[in-house]
C-alpha cells in the first residue's frame, strides 16, 4: 500500500496498467491484475468500461447517530410496520450512542429526511414504525442525518480484461438487510483463494465473476421478497400479507432469515422461505373477486 497517491486512470487490455498521481508528478504502474475497490461510485469501474444495472426505486432509508437513546444497550431492535409500509431500527455502539434508521417506500407525498432540521420528522417515522416514542425522550444528534435510495446496483460478471471488481463497486446491495459488509469480505475471500489455486490468473478471475453472479443473485433475490412482503403498499400487498403471516404464524422458520444466513442457504424453492408466487397467485384472485 502506498500512501499519499492518487489513481487517475485504468488502462485494461493486454498492456493492464494503472496512472496515478503522486504530488506534482504522475507515473504508471503496468500490473497482471487491477481489483476496483472503491465503492458504489466506483471510478474503476467507469474506466474499465463496466456497465452498471440499477433496480427500480422502491425503498428509501435515512440514518443519523444519537447520543443518550433510551434504547437496550444489548441488542439491535428492529421494527415494521407493514400497513405504513414503514420500518426502523436502533443499532447501539457504546456510551449511549446509537446508529439509528427509519426507511418507508417511496410513495407521493413522502419526503427525504435531510439536515438538522429533519430530525423532528425522522423520530415521527421511527415511532410510527413501532419504535417506543419515549426512547428518543432526551436524546441528542450526535452525527448529520441523511437519506439514501435502497435500490441494488450491479455489474454483471465483475471481471474484464484485467480489472475485478469487489465489494460495492461490483454490486451494492439494499442497505436495509445489512449485507454489504459481508458481500465484500465474501468478494476478497472468493477471489483471493482462486487467485492462489490458479496459476491462470484471467481463468480465476472469469470463475470469481460467476460465483459473484451466483451468490449476489440470491442476495438480490430474497431483499426482493421481503420488501414485497412487508413493504409494498396497495391491496395485492396487503393480502399477500394476510396469508404470508398466518403461515409465518405457525412457522416462524419459514421467514428468510438474510443477515444470518447469507447467500448460501438455498433460496429457489418454497420449502426455503414464503412461496410468493403461489401466495401472490392466492392474492390476485382474491383481489379480482372483490372488484
Amino acid at each position: 500500500m502506498q500512501r499519499g497517491i492518487a489513481a487517475v486512470e485504468v488502462l485494461p487490455g493486454p498492456a493492464l496498467s494503472v496512472r496515478v498521481k503522486a504530488g506534482e508528478g504522475e507515473r504508471a504502474y503496468q500490473t497482471r491484475l487491477i481489483v476496483g475497490a472503491d465503492g458504489r461510485t466506483s471510478a474503476c469501474r467507469n474506466w474499465a468500461g463496466f456497465t452498471v444495472l440499477r433496480d427500480p426505486d422502491r425503498m428509501v432509508i435515512a440514518g443519523v447517530l444519537f447520543d443518550w437513546l433510551g434504547a437496550p444497550e444489548d441488542a439491535v431492535n428492529i421494527f415494521t410496520n407493514p400497513e405504513r409500509s414503514q420500518f426502523a431500527f436502533t443499532v447501539p455502539l457504546g456510551r449511549t450512542r446509537f446508529r439509528c434508521y427509519a426507511g418507508s417506500y417511496q410513495q407521493e407525498g413522502r419526503r427525504r429526511l435531510s439536515g438538522g432540521k429533519a430530525v423532528a420528522e425522522f423520530v415521527a417515522d421511527s415511532v410510527a414504525a413501532d419504535a417506543p416514542p419515549e426512547w428518543f425522550t432526551g436524546a441528542q444528534l450526535a452525527g448529520p442525518l441523511a437519506s439514501f435510495d435502497c435500490a441494488d446496483t450491479w455489474v454483471a460478471h465483475p471481471y474484464q480484461a484485467g480489472v475485478a471488481l469487489v465489494g460495492d463497486a461490483a454490486a451494492a446491495s439494499d442497505p436495509t438487510y445489512g449485507c454489504g459488509l459481508s458481500l465484500v469480505l465474501r468478494d476478497v475471500r472468493v477471489l483471493s483463494n482462486l487467485l492462489l489455486a490458479e496459476g491462470d490468473w484471467g481463468s480465476a478471475a472469469h470463475a470469481y465473476a460467476a460465483e459473484h453472479d451466483r451468490y449476489f443473485s440470491s442476495i438480490r433475490r430474497q431483499p426482493d421478497w421481503l420488501t414485497k412482503l412487508y413493504y409494498e403498499p396497495g391491496l395485492v400487498a396487503m393480502l399477500r400479507r394476510a396469508c404470508a403471516f398466518a403461515r409465518l404464524a405457525k412457522d416462524p422458520s419459514r421467514g428468510p432469515d438474510i443477515p444470518g444466513l447469507g447467500p448460501g442457504r438455498p433460496a429457489t424453492r418454497p420449502h426455503t422461505g414464503i412461496c410468493l408466487g403461489r401466495i401472490n397467485q392466492i392474492c390476485m384472485s382474491r383481489s379480482q373477486g372483490n372488484q
